[in-house]
């Protein structure tokens, strides 16, 4: 009996020791550490789940590995710049809290997606990422050479007080070579250098807001593309312009609305050729321009099913609603028996009209 119940205990004790070791292998993980400390707690999967907030005591390096880290509802906070993901790394964030508030940046960036030798790929899912009161020389984000940046699925990317006179929340530095993908999610910028430098930027189902910004969306010569899909893009009282256009292909559809207002140097710069192009749903509202090329003509730039766009002699932006073209309906022959039926009749007319002619005396003309 003795026995019996000795091995009952000692098979439940290993059962006990087997569920601890597979949670600790599940990488779950909370306090205060190093980012050596933290990525060694993931599994063999790269999974690493947290079980209370976290703050890495050093910048995050994540070199050539892939690693999904499950917030769990939990914080996770970096309190250093320089953190890079670099050489085909490929890095979830997902459920939970990331903050990058006072951080002094001395380096590119708070946070790097790829570096000058190297792309990689970052995604936010279900995330809120908040920064505030930070310096960064060029960027909050930086999106190196290939890298993509994804925030999805209800994330939320808070960005505001930025303390450098240069730098921005997102950048690409290889023009639209770097991916940013912003899909169901929210961005709200405000008191920052910069939105967006460059990249191609794709923002579907989603609502970005730029408020008192140096410039929001600017661009480096031929160095953007952004889609705005079945979306909103609000960006207001930006000391210099609210969007630049250089060599830039902007397509704005699917019951979008884009607002520019109140921008210092003007709500749209043409700095270059480039195109607007908005679709029969979606609307562009703005009040001011700026073309750097006077012989530009603003219809040629703006490409609106919807309106046309033109300046008076003192420069102040008309926007003229096109007529609405009724559609003509074609008669509907109906299947192949009404058709057949059309064709005979329209046979039969000929036959008679010739038979008609055939018949008919001729005049004899008197001479």
């Amino acid at each position: 009996m003795k026995k019996h119940l000795l091995t009952n205990f000692l098979t439940i004790l290993t059962v006990f020791m087997m569920s601890t070791m597979i949670v600790f292998a599940n990488g779950s993980v909370e306090g205060n550490m190093t980012s050596s400390e933290f990525l060694a707690k993931s599994n063999s999967q790269g999974d690493i789940t947290l079980s209370d907030n976290v703050a890495l005591s050093d910048a995050l390096k994540i070199n050539g590995t892939n690693y999904t880290i499950d917030l769990n509802g939990h914080t996770l906070t970096l309190t250093k710049d320089s953190n890079y993901l670099t050489n085909g790394a490929n890095v979830t964030f997902k459920n939970g809290t990331m903050i990058l508030d006072k951080i002094k940046g001395h380096a590119d960036c708070i946070l790097g997606v790829g570096d000058y030798g190297s792309s990689a790929n970052l995604t936010l899912n279900q995330v809120t990422l908040q920064a505030s009161n930070y310096t960064s020389p060029y960027a909050l984000i930086y999106v190196y050479n290939d890298s993509t940046l994804n925030i999805e699925n209800n994330s939320v990317l808070n960005a505001k007080n930025e303390k450098s006179l240069s730098g921005g929340v997102i950048k690409t530095n290889a023009g639209k070579n770097g991916k940013i993908n912003i899909t169901d999610s929210t961005l709200n910028f405000q008191n920052t250098a910069r939105g967006f430098l460059d990249g191609t930027i794709n923002i579907k189902d989603s609502t970005v807001n730029m408020k008192g910004l140096s410039n929001g969306i600017n661009t480096t010569a031929e160095g953007l593309d952004l889609t705005i899909d079945h979306s909103k893009l609000t960006i207001t009282e930006s000391l210099g312009r609210a969007l630049t256009v250089d060599g830039t292909n902007i397509n704005i559809k699917n019951n979008s609305v884009v607002d520019l207002s109140h921008s210092v140097e003007g709500d749209i710069r043409f700095k270059n050729s480039g195109k607007i192009q908005v679709d029969q749903s979606s609307e562009l509202n703005f009040k001011t321009v700026k073309l750097d090329d006077r012989g530009m003509d603003l219809g040629n730039l703006i490409a609106s099913e919807k309106y046309d766009y033109q300046l008076d002699d003192q420069g102040n932006v008309i926007k003229i609603e096109k007529p609405i073209t009724p559609e003509t309906d074609m008669p509907d022959t109906g299947d192949e028996t009404n058709l057949s039926l059309m064709i005979g009749m329209a046979l039969i007319s000929t036959i008679g009209l010739l038979y008609f002619k055939k018949t008919t005396p001729k005049k004899t003309v008197a001479k």
